[in-house]
Protein backbone atom coordinates (compact mmCIF):
# COMPACT_ATOMS: atom_id res chain seq x y z
CA UNK A 1 0.00 0.00 0.00
CA UNK A 2 1.28 3.59 -0.99
CA UNK A 3 0.43 6.15 1.24
CA UNK A 4 0.83 9.62 -0.96
CA UNK A 5 0.82 12.90 1.15
CA UNK A 6 0.22 14.06 4.62
CA UNK A 7 -1.81 12.27 6.81
CA UNK A 8 -3.74 14.04 9.24
CA UNK A 9 -3.85 12.91 13.30
CA UNK A 10 -6.01 10.57 14.04
CA UNK A 11 -7.29 9.76 10.42
CA UNK A 12 -6.80 5.81 9.15
CA UNK A 13 -3.77 7.24 6.94
CA UNK A 14 -2.35 8.56 10.04
CA UNK A 15 -2.77 5.02 11.41
CA UNK A 16 -1.98 2.76 8.55
CA UNK A 17 1.66 5.05 8.26
CA UNK A 18 2.03 4.18 11.69
CA UNK A 19 2.00 0.25 10.71
CA UNK A 20 0.00 -1.20 13.67
CA UNK A 21 -1.18 -4.93 13.76
CA UNK A 22 -5.12 -3.82 13.03
CA UNK A 23 -6.98 -1.05 12.44
CA UNK A 24 -10.81 -0.50 13.46
CA UNK A 25 -12.77 0.70 10.71
CA UNK A 26 -16.74 1.55 11.21
CA UNK A 27 -16.02 -0.57 14.67
CA UNK A 28 -14.79 -3.62 12.54
CA UNK A 29 -10.76 -4.90 13.55
CA UNK A 30 -9.09 -5.33 10.54
CA UNK A 31 -5.81 -6.89 10.79
CA UNK A 32 -3.14 -4.89 8.42
CA UNK A 33 -1.36 -7.41 6.43
CA UNK A 34 -0.29 -5.23 3.44
CA UNK A 35 3.21 -3.60 3.29
CA UNK A 36 2.72 0.49 3.50
CA UNK A 37 5.07 2.80 2.07
CA UNK A 38 4.74 6.42 2.53
CA UNK A 39 5.69 8.69 0.12
CA UNK A 40 5.65 12.51 1.09
CA UNK A 41 6.34 16.22 -0.25
CA UNK A 42 3.29 15.49 -2.67
CA UNK A 43 0.89 17.60 -0.43
CA UNK A 44 -1.63 20.10 -2.32
CA UNK A 45 -1.08 22.37 0.09
CA UNK A 46 0.22 26.35 -0.15
CA UNK A 47 2.99 27.11 2.21
CA UNK A 48 1.96 30.42 4.45
CA UNK A 49 3.73 32.71 2.63
CA UNK A 50 1.73 31.41 -0.48
CA UNK A 51 -1.13 31.61 1.52
CA UNK A 52 -0.49 35.20 3.06
CA UNK A 53 0.26 36.27 -0.14
CA UNK A 54 -3.36 35.00 -1.59
CA UNK A 55 -5.38 35.85 1.75
CA UNK A 56 -3.73 39.40 1.58
CA UNK A 57 -6.03 40.53 -1.63
CA UNK A 58 -8.70 39.19 0.41
CA UNK A 59 -8.25 40.53 3.65
CA UNK A 60 -9.70 43.89 3.91
CA UNK A 61 -12.92 42.81 2.41
CA UNK A 62 -13.63 39.73 5.12
CA UNK A 63 -15.39 40.00 7.90
CA UNK A 64 -15.05 36.45 9.16
CA UNK A 65 -12.01 33.97 9.31
CA UNK A 66 -12.52 30.20 9.75
CA UNK A 67 -10.15 27.89 9.92
CA UNK A 68 -11.62 24.37 9.40
CA UNK A 69 -8.29 22.35 8.32
CA UNK A 70 -5.19 20.90 9.88
CA UNK A 71 -4.12 19.86 13.45
CA UNK A 72 -4.78 22.16 16.27
CA UNK A 73 -1.01 23.63 16.56
CA UNK A 74 -0.52 24.69 13.40
CA UNK A 75 -4.06 25.97 13.10
CA UNK A 76 -3.19 27.79 16.41
CA UNK A 77 -0.17 29.70 15.10
CA UNK A 78 -2.09 30.49 11.32
CA UNK A 79 -4.66 31.98 13.80
CA UNK A 80 -1.89 34.35 15.61
CA UNK A 81 -0.10 35.10 12.36
CA UNK A 82 -3.58 35.73 10.85
CA UNK A 83 -4.11 38.35 14.01
CA UNK A 84 -1.01 39.73 13.55
CA UNK A 85 -0.80 40.50 9.84
CA UNK A 86 -4.61 41.50 9.01
CA UNK A 87 -6.06 41.82 12.39
CA UNK A 88 -8.49 39.50 12.19
CA UNK A 89 -9.84 37.09 14.60
CA UNK A 90 -10.27 33.31 13.03
CA UNK A 91 -12.47 31.25 14.04
CA UNK A 92 -10.78 27.85 15.06
CA UNK A 93 -14.02 25.05 15.11
CA UNK A 94 -13.42 21.75 16.94
CA UNK A 95 -14.70 18.45 14.61
CA UNK A 96 -18.28 18.43 15.32
CA UNK A 97 -18.75 22.05 16.05
CA UNK A 98 -21.60 23.16 14.38
CA UNK A 99 -21.11 26.54 12.32
CA UNK A 100 -23.75 29.27 11.07
CA UNK A 101 -22.62 30.86 8.28
CA UNK A 102 -25.72 33.51 7.01
CA UNK A 103 -25.07 35.97 3.74
CA UNK A 104 -24.12 39.29 5.11
CA UNK A 105 -26.41 42.29 3.53
CA UNK A 106 -23.82 43.96 0.56
CA UNK A 107 -24.65 47.73 0.05
CA UNK A 108 -26.01 47.24 -2.88
CA UNK A 109 -28.78 44.86 -1.24
CA UNK A 110 -29.49 47.73 1.31
CA UNK A 111 -29.36 50.57 -1.38
CA UNK A 112 -32.30 48.01 -3.50
CA UNK A 113 -34.16 47.33 -0.70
Amino acid sequence: MLIVGYQGKGSLGRRLVERPRSVSIHGKKIAVRANVWTLGGFSAHAGQSDLFKWFTQLAPSWLRVIITHGEDAPRKSLCASIQQQFSLTPELPLQGDVIEISRARAASDVLAS
